[in-house]
């Protein structure tokens, strides 16, 4: 458990993410796809999805045999905001360092990626 009480384990390969996160009463497990560009990231299918907040169990699962990453369309970031386009999700680059990169996510959201490959994610 870490100092602001939340436990976060992310295994994130070319173009898969999985996520597990506790924090608080707040719980996410999740498995999607997604792709990058110099203007950010975008999300595509969540394959699973689980998620307990605020006393509201959220579950998605859509098992499929053909697995697709979304289509960059550079033209759908805008700056310092997410989109969401025919259900993909872009996230904007807000600012970048040698050593950290930080995504502009939805309903105010920060996704700080270090070098180091961890992720802070914050649920509200």
């Amino acid at each position: 458990m870490s100092s602001d009480n939340r436990v976060c384990y992310l295994v994130q390969t070319e173009g898969y993410q999985y996520v597990y996160q506790v924090q608080d009463r707040n719980i996410y497990c999740g498995a999607s796809v997604y792709n990058t560009c110099d203007k950010g990231m975008v999300g595509g299918e969540q394959y699973f999805r689980i998620r307990y907040n605020k006393g509201v169990l959220d579950w998605k699962q859509n098992i499929t045999t053909e697995i697709t990453h979304p289509y960059i369309n550079e033209d759908d970031f805008i700056p310092n905001q997410c989109n969401v386009n025919q259900k993909i999700i872009y996230w904007p680059v807000v600012s970048y360092s040698e050593n950290q990169i930080v995504l502009e996510g939805c309903n105010g959201d920060k996704y700080y990626y270090f070098k180091n490959q961890v992720m802070i994610e914050r649920f509200k």
